[in-house]
C-alpha cells in the first residue's frame, strides 16, 4: 500500500520480522510507563536494533490501546487535557477555575503502587511469527492490586473537571512533580 509514492506497510513488515528475530534470540519486550523496553537490546546486531523503532513498537505491541478509552472520552466531551507540572501553572489553573465560577467541579484521584510494592508488567507475549499474542483476561480471584490499596499506593494524579475542561495535576508525595509518565482520564461526567 502506497501513499504519496511511499510504501506505508513496509516499516511494519520490517518491524514484525525484527520482533520475530529478536524474540528467537531470547529478547523480551515489556511496557514500562510510556515506552516499550527491549530487554537485551545491546546483544542484538546494529542492523536489527535500528529496525526496532520505539514509536512503532509502542503501537505494534498494543500499548497505545490503553489510552484509547480516555482519548475517546475527552473527544466526546470536547475537552482538552492539560498537564500541570509546576506550581505556577497550578496557580494559573486554579485562578482560571475561580474565574469561571463553575457551579460543579468534579475531582478524581489516580493512584500508583509505591515503589516497594510495584510489580513490573509481564513481558509482552510474542508468537513465533513475530505477532503479538493477546493477553489473557485478568483473574477475577486475584488479590487486590497495590495501586488500589491505600496502604500500598500513593497519589499519582489529581484530576479536576469543570464544565468539561479537564486539569490533571501530577503529585508525588507533598510536592508537584516535574514530569509524569502516564495520565488517564477518570470517568467524570458533566452534571
Amino acid at each position: 500500500m502506497t501513499v504519496n509514492g511511499r510504501d506505508i506497510v513496509k516499516p511494519w513488515r520490517k518491524l514484525r520480522r525484527a520482533v520475530r528475530e529478536a524474540h528467537a534470540l531470547g529478547i523480551e519486550f515489556q511496557i514500562c510507563g510510556d515506552r516499550v523496553q527491549v530487554d537485551g537490546i545491546d546483544r542484538l546486531p546494529d542492523k536489527l536494533r535500528e529496525v526496532l523503532d520505539p514509536g512503532l513498537l509502542w503501537a505494534y505491541t498494543g500499548a497505545d490501546e490503553d489510552d484509547e478509552e480516555a482519548i475517546t472520552f475527552l473527544e466526546e466531551l470536547g475537552a482538552e487535557a492539560v498537564l500541570i507540572t509546576d506550581v505556577c501553572d497550578a496557580a494559573a489553573a486554579v485562578a482560571e477555575l475561580e474565574e469561571q465560577k463553575s457551579p460543579v467541579i468534579g475531582i478524581d484521584i489516580e493512584t500508583a503502587p509505591k515503589p516497594e510494592f510495584a510489580e513490573p508488567r509481564p513481558p509482552i507475549q510474542i508468537n513465533q511469527d513475530g505477532s503479538v499474542r493477546k493477553p489473557k483476561a485478568p483473574d477475577k480471584k486475584a488479590p487486590r492490586p497495590p495501586a488500589i490499596d491505600p496502604h500500598r499506593a500513593k497519589i499519582a494524579t489529581l484530576q479536576l473537571c469543570w464544565w468539561c475542561e479537564v486539569l490533571c495535576i501530577p503529585r508525588y508525595g507533598d510536592r508537584l512533580g516535574a514530569h509524569i509518565t502516564m495520565v488517564h482520564s477518570a470517568d467524570i461526567r458533566r452534571a
